[in-house]
Order: structure tokens, then sequence, then C-alpha cells
């Protein structure tokens, strides 16, 4: 069974916990070991419902379909997204970060090994100092997105993971008509994600708001 922990206090003693079974049924939310409230199936996740807790806050949960296909859970607490869920800015913010900083030490580490060991294969497809070069912008980017809320980090970290893919479909256009890789597709989420990230940075600048009190469980 699925299910996620927030808590509301640094200690971590004054849990809020979702939990579902399969096809998102039986959606439970238990605040400090009391159930609070149950929706029962997809639909009426998806038009969304509130209880009250134990301390007298308002929380709610609806499923959202982002680009009518990718579900994703909005949890509010008294109208506000529970720090560390999904549609939380700061959180969006970090997985953005963690995004940039991946494909960084990829480029670093693939542009050390194509100059290190000479691998025929990597040299071919041009990695080398160039690339290292690109990680080191990507690290950059992480750093300068996620420390000072930047759209901007993550919309250039956007617009070179489209230029990759605009390459990569050159290229194969140029080998007789072969499809692109698969990592198309992860490059695509990539992309989507630093757009989320570039929003959810711009919101938070905007916002300019307290750290937060919950923490995710790990």
């Amino acid at each position: 069974m699925p299910a996620v922990t927030y808590y509301l206090d640094q200690a971590k003693t004054n849990p809020l916990k979702f939990e579902w079974k399969a096809g998102w049924k039986n959606f439970t939310i238990t605040h400090n070991n009391h159930q609070v409230g149950v929706i029962d199936d997809v639909n009426e996740l998806k038009e969304g419902k509130s209880f009250k807790l134990t301390n007298g806050q308002t929380v709610s949960a609806k499923l959202n379909m982002v680009f009518a296909v990718i579900p994703e859970l909005e949890l509010l607490l008294d109208n506000k997204p529970v720090p560390g869920s999904p549609t939380d800015p700061a959180a969006i913010v970090k997985q953005g970060q963690i995004a940039l900083i991946v494909i960084g030490a990829i480029n670093i580490i693939l542009g050390a090994l194509a100059m290190g060991a000479r691998i025929d294969i990597l040299t071919g497809l041009g990695v080398g100092p160039a690339t290292i070069v690109i990680g080191a912008l990507f690290l950059a980017l992480a750093f300068w997105g996620k420390q000072k809320n930047s759209a901007t980090a993550f919309m250039i970290g956007l617009a070179l993971m489209a230029a990759d893919i605009v390459l990569t479909f050159m290229a194969a256009a140029d080998s007789r008509g072969s499809s692109p890789t698969s990592g198309i597709v992860v490059k695509i989420i990539i992309c989507l994600l630093l757009y989320k990230a570039a929003q959810a940075a711009k919101k938070l600048k905007e916002e300019n708001p307290a750290s937060s009190p919950l923490v995710p469980k790990a």
C-alpha cells in the first residue's frame, strides 16, 4: 500500500500520513495516529475533499492530471501546499536542482572517461573536454537555481536539454532514418521537470516564504 508521511514539527512527533490502495482506492488521511478522513475512490479524489485535523487545521487532497496523463497529488494544509508534497514549490525546486546535478555529474564522468580511458564509443559520439565544461555548467545552474530561487537558471537548463533533443533527432535523420534512442523520453521528462522547477522558483521568489516547518519522512 503506497504511503507518505509528513511532520508538523521539526522533532517529527506530529505526523500527517496519507496512504491508499491500488487505483487510488481508500485514500486515508491520518493525523497523530487518528484517522481524520477517507476518500473512497479515484473519482472522488479527482474532485478533491477536505477534512479537519485533530489540531483544528484543514487538510485537503486532490488528484490532478498533469498534461492529462501524469497523476499528481495536491495536498493542502490550510489552503497551502504541504511542504515536501508534490505541489510544494520548494520541493519542486529541489527536484529540479537534483535533475541538474545528475545531468552535470553524468556529463563530467563521461567526459573524464573519454579523455582518460580513451573509450572509442564515447569519443565517436563527440564526448570530450566540451562535455566536462557542459557538465560543470549544469552544476553551476543547479546551485544558482536552488540557492537563489532562480527561474532563469532552470530555464537555461531546459534550453540546453531541448537543444540536445533537437541535435539527437538531427543525428538520427543523418543516420539513414534511424530512430532516436529511448533516452529521448527521459530527456523530455527532465525538460518538463525543469519547466516546473522554473515556475516554482518564480513563485517562491514572489512569495518569499519562511522556511518550511514540515519535513517529509525518509
